[in-house]
C-alpha cells in the first residue's frame, strides 16, 4: 500500500524531480502500482524496473520472443505466427497447476520509441493487455510494464482457492512482472551489450 501511494505520488511531482526519485528508489529494487475497479478486482498492474544494460541490449532481449522460456519462468513455450512490419502475434504457453494456460496476443512494436503493446486475440486471459515501455536512464535502462489480465477468473483452480479479497487475483497479477523482471535481469547478465 505503502509503495503504491509513493508511487502514485511521484507520478505527480514535476518530471525532472520524478525522474531523480524514481529512480533513486529504483535503486532498491523494483516498483509496484495495483489498480483496482470500485468491484475491488485488479484493474491494471504498473510495474518500474531498472536494469544496467543499455536499451538496445535490453530491447533486443525481450523481443527475442522464442527464447522467452529460457529465462521467464512459467513459460513453457512461444510460438511466433503471423508477423507484419512492426508486429508479431505469439502464442503462449505457461506453465500452471492443472492444465497449461495458452493464449495469442498481438504485439505492436515502435522499435524507435522502445514501446510494445500486446493484445489479448485468442484463447485464455481473454481481455488481457500488456505493455513494455524502455527509456536510457543514466547508465541503464529503466523499463516500464502495465499488465492487465484475466488469469486468476480464468482458470476454473484459482476460482475454487480466490477470495472475496481475491487474494490470488492480486498476487498472480503483482508477481507476474516483478518475476519477469528478476528472469530478465538474470538473462541480461549471459548477453553481450549490442
Amino acid at each position: 500500500m505503502l509503495a503504491s501511494l509513493l508511487a502514485a505520488a511521484l507520478l505527480l511531482l514535476p518530471s525532472s524531480a520524478q525522474a531523480q526519485d524514481l529512480a533513486d528508489l529504483l535503486a532498491d529494487g523494483d516498483l509496484v502500482l495495483i489498480e483496482h475497479g470500485a468491484d475491488g478486482r485488479v484493474a491494471r498492474v504498473k510495474t518500474w524496473s531498472w536494469f544496467p544494460q543499455d536499451v538496445d541490449t535490453v530491447w533486443s532481449t525481450i523481443v527475442a520472443w522464442e527464447a522467452y522460456s529460457d529465462w521467464m519462468p512459467r513459460v513453457k513455450e512461444v510460438e511466433a505466427g503471423e508477423r507484419g512490419d512492426d508486429w508479431v502475434d505469439l502464442t503462449w504457453t505457461i506453465k500452471v497447476p492443472g492444465p497449461a494456460v495458452r493464449f495469442t496476443g498481438r504485439y505492436q512494436m515502435d522499435a524507435a520509441a522502445r514501446t510494445i503493446r500486446g493484445t489479448w486475440r485468442d484463447g485464455a486471459l481473454e481481455g488481457s493487455s500488456w505493455s513494455w515501455k524502455l527509456e536510457a536512464d543514466g547508465s541503464g535502462t529503466r523499463m516500464e510494464r502495465v499488465l492487465k489480465t484475466t488469469a486468476a477468473t480464468d482458470s476454473f483452480l484459482l476460482r475454487q482457492f480466490d477470495d472475496r479479497w481475491h487474494t490470488l487475483e492480486y498476487g498472480i497479477n503483482a508477481a507476474t512482472p516483478i518475476v519477469e523482471a528478476r528472469g530478465l535481469r538474470e538473462r541480461l547478465q549471459t548477453v553481450a551489450p549490442r
